[in-house]
């Protein structure tokens, strides 16, 4: 979106209003709560602009009760109701949601999908062509307002409509932007699938501390400490992640004899292999998705 290269969008995460509109999600899930949890943490929209259209009943009630929003009884009703839509359903019910949507949207709907591997020319195909899409790819970090989210925007939009989606999800963390939309099949594999290969390396930390006779509460508590402060103190530094492991590593020591038996056993190589096997992933469901 940003001309002149992929950007960065920081929320304050303070007031940032978004004034005279109000933001209906087709989907009361985990990722749309900690949308909508974001919004109101941030008042960027009041608890009265917001609206959700859930099947689940049990999930809409829970919705309303909890945060004071405003359940739609149908699509048609939220559509009524909003000017901006977002569509917080798996992808394999995106098509049916798409169908439902398509003679209810109006010139000055904004839609902006969350669902992963479905790209804006399903949407054109599917809503017609003129409606103003963003497709964005939020993380589960965005649950604690420590999100990553990619976004990519249609031709459609107005460079005040890119706004507004910049501001929605820098209530849940930071916004980065791309120009090409292939560039989110990236990022899906870096932020989106990311938490979980950070929790899997974590995993295999506390598994190598039981193994080597520490309690699973003790190995657990230590593994977390340690990527907490390590990811603290790369924040707080501002020094190159490489650059840091250079300072613990001393010659003879114990990390060096860690990081060698990395580089013996090609685990940079893996990870990289990791993410290049998540990226494809990606595209290949885009591709069939289109």
């Amino acid at each position: 979106m940003a001309s002149g290269g992929d950007g960065y969008f920081r929320g304050t995460r303070f007031m940032i209003k978004i004034k005279g509109q109000k933001i209906g999600f087709i989907g009361g899930g985990n990722m749309g709560e900690a949308l909508m949890a974001g919004l109101l943490q941030t008042r960027t929209f009041s608890p009265r602009s917001i609206h959700v259209f859930d099947l689940r009943r049990p999930r809409l009630s829970f919705l309303k009760d909890r945060y004071k929003i405003l359940p739609a009884l149908s699509i048609k009703d939220l559509l009524q109701k909003t000017t901006i839509l977002i569509l917080a359903v798996k992808p394999q019910d995106i098509k049916g949601v798409l169908t439902a949507l398509r003679p209810l949207l109006r010139p000055h709907h904004l839609v902006i999908s969350i669902a992963a591997g479905i790209d804006t020319a399903f949407f054109s195909k599917h809503l017609g062509g003129g409606v103003k899409i963003a497709r964005t790819m939020p993380n589960t970090p965005a649950l604690v307002g420590r999100g990553v989210t990619g976004f990519y925007t249609s031709k459609t939009l107005t460079k005040k409509d890119q706004k507004v989606v910049q501001k929605i999800f820098s209530a849940v963390g930071r916004v980065i932007s791309v120009n090409k939309e292939s560039s989110l099949d990236t990022l899906t594999a870096l932020s989106g699938s990311g938490p979980a290969f950070v929790y899997f390396f974590m995993e295999s930390l506390i598994l190598a501390g039981q193994k080597l006779g520490l309690n699973k509460t003790t190995t657990h508590d230590v593994v977390v400490e340690t990527f907490d402060g390590a990811l603290r103190l790369l924040k707080h530094t501002h020094i190159a992640p490489s650059d840091l492991r250079t300072r613990v590593t001393s010659k003879g020591g114990t990390t060096e004899a860690g990081l060698q038996q990395m580089k013996k056993d090609r685990i940079q190589q893996g990870l990289i292999h990791m993410i290049q096997a998540a990226t494809r992933r990606a595209t290949l469901l885009r591709k069939r998705a289109s």
